[in-house]
């Protein structure tokens, strides 16, 4: 054998190493970001999350929930409830119920994306999204989101009964995605000439019909529509209706572009679905996955510009369009391993990464700490909070200055950073390597 043909050897030994090394490496970064969040996290259970708490109680106590929320969240909570009796500490675990689900749902995307990808969309989760903020609270959001997200993937990979089920779930657990849900089924029918593909919506239907008969016992009223379903009256020209009462036009202008509720702020990779150039067939079934969630994502934003309560309440930033997320980390993770080139582009990506990690970091460390004069007073000045930047959360801290905060909190956003930072790194590295040399 000549020398040449026995470092070839070398060579197809050593490169299957390397990338076991490096998928090990990747798995070790995640682990530990997994971990400093759940020891920093601390999560309460107030607000909504506390009538679903209640409801969970009801329901153990075998009494019916009555709350207008989904008990989808309740039966899934019930094991972290009963585990947590064991230690006396059942509200405790309870509590950590959207970080189990997240963790779960990371596991699932590690298994279900490209390999080349799933470490970028799964880090900028952690590190460049809402979610870490979301987790701390035991509000609906994160799971339908989580259910959606696997169940959509299941979809397109052609799993039948895990996407029925986690798209049933997912559509049941907050019935005002539905319209989205029917609108991506729609799309993903058209796209693959199968009309088959939306009797996906039976389960969710069925069983938002079966909750309604378990609390209220009849199918067809939805608590949403009641006419006590509306805010306070405030100077704004739309407030105290019911319903889905509030002009589409100034929704969707203040879903897309408020500073304290606005996506271009809070998720500005989502608007950049336009500048990624699929090279090869692989790269058009990568972009045809990000546009399926695109699609999931305009018709959230469709339905909730209609809906009185668009800005979700006195929640940080834009808490009912925490799935935007994901199809955004995907657009970041397709643009930073596929190393396209581009002064202008790359800067473009750079800043749309480096704010979705500060609107991370922001919301994780301080949320709307220093807001509290947004609900005083019945929530009349709520509107501060909603369009002015001296009032977004995410400008805040700039004007009232950066107060102290958990240690262990600091050393979850120490490592959001060096995430952050790791992919512009890699990145870098990698069209450096790509190019040619002169």
């Amino acid at each position: 054998m000549s020398e040449m043909d026995q470092d070839r050897v070398v060579y197809r030994r050593t490169e299957p190493q390397a990338l076991t090394v490096s998928v090990a490496m990747q798995v070790c970064w995640v682990f530990l970001g997994f971990v400093l969040l759940a020891v920093s996290l601390t999560p309460v259970i107030d607000g909504d999350g506390a009538a679903r708490f209640s409801d969970l109680l009801n329901l153990v106590k075998g009494e019916r929930p009555i709350d207008k929320f989904s008990s989808v969240q309740l039966f899934l909570s019930m094991p972290l409830y009963y585990v947590g009796g064991l230690f006396a500490a059942a509200q405790a675990f309870v509590g950590y119920f959207n970080f189990s689900i997240f963790v779960l749902t990371a596991v699932a995307l590690w298994f279900l994306l490209e390999k080349d990808q799933r470490f970028f969309v799964v880090l900028l989760l952690l590190s460049a999204s809402m979610f870490p903020h979301h987790l701390r609270y035991y509000y609906g959001e994160v799971l339908s989101v989580c259910l959606l997200t696997v169940g959509l993937l299941c979809l397109l990979k052609n799993k039948k009964i895990a996407a029925t089920l986690l798209l049933g779930l997912g559509g049941a657990q907050v019935p005002a995605l539905l319209p989205a849900l029917a609108l991506v089924l729609c799309y993903v029918s058209f796209r693959k000439r199968n009309i088959w593909y939306l009797f996906y919506m039976l389960l969710p239907v069925v069983l938002m019909a079966a909750d309604n008969w378990l609390k209220y016992q009849t199918i067809l009223p939805s608590a949403y529509l009641n006419a006590g379903e509306r805010a306070e009256k405030t100077l704004m020209p739309y407030s105290g209706l019911p319903g889905f009462s509030y002009p589409i036009i100034f929704g969707l202008l203040s879903i897309l572009f408020s500073f304290g509720k606005g996506l271009i702020l809070f998720v500005p990779a989502l608007f950049l679905r336009k500048k990624l150039q699929p090279a090869t067939a692989q790269d058009h079934d990568a972009i045809d996955v990000i546009d399926v969630f695109l699609v999931f994502s305009l018709g959230l934003v469709l339905t909730y510009a209609r809906w009185y309560g668009w800005y979700g309440g006195q929640f940080w930033g834009p808490r009912f369009f925490l799935f935007t997320c994901v199809p955004a980390a995907m657009i970041l993770a397709f643009y930073f391993t596929r190393m396209q080139s581009g002064w202008s582009l790359k800067a473009l990506f750079a800043c749309a990464t480096l704010l979705s990690g500060w609107v991370c970091v922001q919301g994780y460390l301080y949320g709307n700490q220093h807001l509290a004069i947004c609900g005083e007073n019945k929530s009349q000045l709520e509107l501060l909070c909603w369009y002015v930047p001296e009032f977004s959360p995410i400008f805040r801290e700039f004007v009232v200055g950066f107060t102290s905060v958990p240690l262990a909190r600091v050393f979850y956003v120490t490592w959001c950073a060096l995430s952050v930072l790791l992919i512009l790194g890699i990145s870098a590295f990698k069209a450096k390597a790509a190019s040619p040399s002169r």
